[in-house]
């Protein structure tokens, strides 16, 4: 019969290898999140080739990745393809954890948005500022303000940027809506 400190030490060895087995199954956030941010960088830079390298292995690093699959929704709509581009939006919906989902909801509302699908996006701006974890709620208002603006609903604008300013004061962009709205 085995003793006690046997048991022990059986069970914190089935430990150590399980841990070993998560740890190497675990995609490597950092590098991808390192490599959204460098391909994001190159995009702006006007690189895209480099870009669209970056973000690749972004993806291939971590394929769950939210931020990677929204970051490479904005290169695919910035080089013209948005069907490929709203299916990575869409993904980043569906990946996002809590803390994300706000981030998602907004970015796709955005997309929509310029893709002059302005009803569409007032649904996923809403969604955005529903969440109570997201952290860049005067955007969604603001956001939502011009896709009321879009859809010739000015009290519903007017409301929407002044809501963006109760958040930040500083948002330029609704301030000068705002002024414009009779």
């Amino acid at each position: 019969m085995l003793n006690f400190k046997t048991l022990i030490l059986i069970f914190f060895l089935f430990f150590i290898v399980a841990c070993s087995n998560v740890q190497s199954n675990t995609p490597n956030n950092m590098a991808a999140d390192s490599n959204v941010k460098l391909g994001l960088t190159y995009l702006k830079a006007g690189e895209s080739d480099l870009a669209k390298k970056k973000l690749l292995l972004a993806l291939e690093e971590n394929p769950q990745s939210s931020l990677a699959n929204d970051a490479m929704g904005y290169f695919l709509e910035s080089v013209g393809d948005k069907k490929a581009a709203e299916s990575y939006y869409q993904n980043a919906i569906v990946l996002s954890n809590p803390n994300e989902k706000g981030a998602s909801f907004n970015n796709y509302g955005t997309y929509l948005f310029r893709s002059g699908r302005a009803k569409e996006a007032l649904k996923y701006f809403r969604l955005a500022i529903a969440d109570p974890k997201y952290l860049q709620v005067a955007a969604a208002y603001e956001n939502a303000g011009f896709a009321a603006l879009a859809l010739s609903d000015k009290n519903l604008a007017r409301s929407y940027f002044s809501k963006s300013l109760q958040y930040d004061p500083k948002r330029i962009k609704a301030k000068q809506a705002l002024r414009k709205l009779p």
